[in-house]
């Protein structure tokens, strides 16, 4: 049942990975008959796809992950804000929490 299930999940893999490289080698206007190399360019394109990019992007989040630091990006206006001050002070911002207690009223 396993072998059976991976078996689909790489011929469906295989399928989409060369939907893509007819679509790139179709934007590109490469074609077995090219006549710059074309017989050449799909296999260095295949391998590109394939191995090269994904590895690519694999490295780039792994370095991401490691020089990742609370105060390195700031994506929002708040940890701008909170990088600014730990800049400046060199002491983290602290985070206050509210408690609001309150009576439920009933109309009389």
């Amino acid at each position: 049942m396993k072998n059976n299930k991976k078996q689909k999940i790489k011929l469906i893999g295989f399928l989409l990975l060369m939907m893509v490289i007819v679509v790139i080698s179709l934007t590109c206007h490469i074609s077995i008959n090219t006549k710059h190399g074309g017989i050449f360019l799909l296999p260095v394109l295949y391998i590109l796809v394939t191995y090269t990019v994904p590895k690519m992007v694999q490295d780039y989040i792994e370095e991401f992950k490691k020089s990742y630091n609370k105060y390195d990006y700031a994506i929002t206006k708040n940890q701008f804000c909170d990088k600014c001050v730990y800049e400046a002070t060199g002491k983290e911002v602290e985070e206050l929490e509210h408690k609001v207690e309150a009576e439920e009223v009933k109309n009389v």
